[in-house]
């Protein structure tokens, strides 16, 4: 039985159980040894900071080390396939995502992995919404602004993805068809990657997860525009949903 991916989403409890039913040697408990536990963004970013949460759990509950191992990359198809060449013994596990499991395989011909064929799917962890950030230095700041300034001036602007075919590039190009606007996409590793640039303006808008987006919206290093979801963000009530602006957006 092959153990290799955890589908951002399933509960821990149903982890743990399932992740103690591997392909294993005669006599051998599992596990017996260290285990990897990949993901496939840079450290910082939310995917990691759920998946450094789990390893510690993990680790405890199995009296093994679990370590993570951050592969960025090919809007997250390089760890993918990484793990999806691993043995499948249980001892290389994979925090994917709608992205990895949903989005690629189907927006590129020759995706590197088969989601159901590669992988055995273990558990949901969680979700979350994005939320549309701006640089400090962009003249737009709410969602009304910016799609008359985008509009106003078409491909003159940039805006950040943590890669392509990843939620945040899909979900800015929704926004964009919706919209009618013509802005240019600069892919980044991942969304901590992307924060300096967004900061200092060289890209003025981008989606970021809220682990990122919040903590710096509070410290005023950038501008919230709005969020994804069809309801506020608990965090940040104050940002309004962007589909206050765009009807039927909501992601």
């Amino acid at each position: 039985m092959k153990l290799r991916a955890l589908h951002i989403a399933f509960a821990l409890a149903a982890l743990v159980i399932a992740a103690n039913a591997p392909a294993q040697a005669p006599g051998e408990a599992y596990p017996a040894r260290l285990i990897r536990f990949v993901v496939p963004f840079p450290p910082g970013g939310a995917v990691d900071i759920l998946g450094r949460a789990i390893s510690e759990r993990l680790s405890v509950a199995f009296k093994q080390p679990v370590i993570v191992e951050n592969k960025p990359g090919a809007g997250t198809l390089l760890a993918a396939e990484y793990v999806a060449k691993a043995p499948g013994d249980g001892y290389t596990l994979f925090l994917g995502s709608v992205s990895t499991f949903g989005i690629s395989p189907n927006l590129y011909s020759k995706a590197p992995i088969d989601p159901l064929r590669d992988f055995t799917h273990i558990s949901r962890l969680g979700s979350t919404n994005l939320f549309l950030v701006a640089s400090p230095s962009f003249p737009a700041k709410t969602v009304r602004e910016m799609i008359d300034l985008i509009r106003a001036n078409p491909g003159k602007f940039n805006y950040g993805s943590v890669g392509p075919g990843t939620i945040h590039h899909l979900f800015m190009e929704a926004l964009n068809k919706d919209a009618g606007l013509e802005i240019q996409h600069v892919p980044y590793k991942g969304g901590v990657l992307a924060l300096p640039d967004i900061i200092s303006g060289k890209i003025q808008v981008m989606m970021l997860d809220a682990s990122i987006a919040v903590p710096n919206i509070q410290a005023g290093k950038i501008i919230a525009l709005g969020t994804t979801a069809a309801k506020p963000n608990a965090f940040v009530a104050s940002v309004p949903p962007i589909a206050a602006t765009v009807p039927g957006y909501d992601w």
